[in-house]
């Protein structure tokens, strides 16, 4: 997959309303500039460990890794219904 097409999947979840392309140090100044409140991870993954988000008021959400009722064919499906609108939501 090209980085837009990985970028129209990710925009295709409700929950996502932003890609930040930029690799910028996760910094209080980084949380506040993007207004996020909530950072996801893989359970038992160190990343983050060492960033303070009580300080940052930013809560921290872990998922299993596992989508078992996720494939490509519903994934390529949800984005050819809603093309338009995540081609709008990309520019």
């Amino acid at each position: 997959m090209s980085f837009l097409e990985r970028k129209i999947c990710l925009l295709s979840c409700k929950y996502i309303d932003l890609i930040i392309e930029e690799g910028e140090v996760l910094d209080p100044d980084f949380f506040k500039k993007y207004n996020i409140t909530y950072l996801l991870r893989r359970k038992n993954s160190l990343c983050y460990e060492n960033i303070n988000l009580n300080e940052m008021k930013v809560k921290l959400l872990e998922f299993s890794g596992q989508f078992d009722y996720l494939n490509s064919k519903l994934i390529q499906t949800r984005i050819i219904i809603n093309k338009e609108y995540y081609l709008q939501k990309l520019s």
